[in-house]
């Protein structure tokens, strides 16, 4: 009976905690909860033992499996990227940077770039295509790194980030009511569930002047 009800007490308060992530892990909450509550029934009310040990046994052990291919799809293994151009370090003469790189986003996922200057603000920018001169799984974009008045000599970072398309695409629209052809945003932090880069290098601006730059 102790057996029973320290199995059913795991069962309830995982469901319960389990209920507060995304849609697809509610999945094992679910499950702990068709277990959970004919359980209870059967310990509170005599004579109404719906679950055996054993069968009680055998759906934690099911719920626990489904539990971990769950988790194991929703986050998948995070992709590897390689930045192609520029080189870590480059002295770039001029502020609008082109950015390549090669690697394959999970499902569901889409690339981001940005840059930073030192600790500052990063500047995320959403329109990311496909390189036709390498193969599937190469990229291509622009950022901008300082102006033409701003950030002569500073050393500027580099970001590829892996997130949710649908978030990526959103975002990317926050500014265009201001001007329809901008598809950055900016942000001190990446969006919630973007713990770290793809792939990060960083570049360095030259110091003299460039009229390719916006003021």
């Amino acid at each position: 009976m102790a057996a029973d009800l320290l199995a059913l007490g795991v069962a309830a308060i995982t469901a319960v905690s389990v209920s507060f992530f995304s849609p697809p892990i509610r999945v094992v909450g679910f499950l702990l909860l068709g277990i959970a509550v004919p359980g209870a029934v059967s310990v509170v009310i005599p004579g109404r033992r719906i679950w055996t040990r054993r069968a009680l046994t055998a759906a934690l052990t099911l719920t626990v499996a489904t539990g971990g291919i769950v988790v194991i799809y929703h986050n998948p293994t995070p992709t590897t990227v390689r930045f192609s151009v520029p080189g870590k370090g480059d002295v770039i003469s001029t502020c609008l940077v082109e950015l390549r790189f090669d690697g394959k986003p999970n499902r569901d996922s889409a690339f981001v770039v940005a840059t930073r200057q030192g600790s500052g603000l990063y500047y995320f920018e959403a329109s990311v295509q496909q390189d036709p001169s390498g193969g599937p799984d190469s990229w291509r974009a622009q950022v901008q790194a300082g102006s033409k008045s701003r950030g002569l000599g500073e050393r500027f970072e580099l970001f590829v980030f892996a997130m949710d398309q649908d978030v990526a695409r959103y975002l990317s629209t926050v500014r265009q009511d201001l001007d329809p052809t901008n598809t950055f945003w900016v942000a001190r932090t990446p969006p919630p569930g973007v713990l770290a880069p793809a792939a990060a290098t960083y570049i360095r601006r030259a110091s003299g002047e460039d009229l390719t730059c916006p003021e």
